[in-house]
């Protein structure tokens, strides 16, 4: 009798071979910094909301994040220039946080290799099958949740 493969670990699977392809280029560039995936969810906030005025509690809410972590995090990025923090015109006591223009720059690189690996991995499927999988991973979603 063969053992059954986890559907999760093969899940955990897909994700690694996903990394590794979107950060392939920045590992061999030792000056690069590599984000975490809440670093990358924080500049995705700022890009979205580049025109509002955003602190640190409105990311906590938003992100779903502790204080604690979220804090560590902003030193992170701010020590790496990936952002900046600013006072608000509203209310000195509160910091505004932005992304560098570089950091921008370097956002909207990764969202362009993220698109060219979804095309990629599109390839050997039909829209059907695609959208089969789409409602898998959204009952997996649902079931663990439960």
């Amino acid at each position: 009798m063969s053992k059954e493969k986890s559907l999760l670990f093969s899940i955990k699977d897909l994700e690694n071979e996903i990394k590794k392809n979107l950060f392939k280029e920045e590992s061999k560039n030792q000056d690069s910094y590599h984000l975490s995936e809440t670093q990358h969810r924080i500049m995705k906030y700022l890009i979205d909301h580049k025109d509002e005025e955003v602190c640190q509690n409105i990311l906590e809410k938003e992100l779903n994040l502790t204080r604690s972590t979220i804090s560590g995090v902003l030193q992170t990025m701010e020590k790496h220039q990936i952002i900046e923090r600013k006072k608000s015109k509203q209310d000195t006591r509160t910091k505004i946080i932005t992304l560098s223009s570089k950091s921008e720059e370097r956002y909207l690189e990764g969202k362009n290799k993220l698109a060219k690996l979804e095309k990629k991995a599109r390839k050997n499927l039909t829209q059907s099958e695609v959208n089969e999988f789409l409602t898998i991973i959204n009952k997996i979603k649902e079931s663990i949740n439960d």
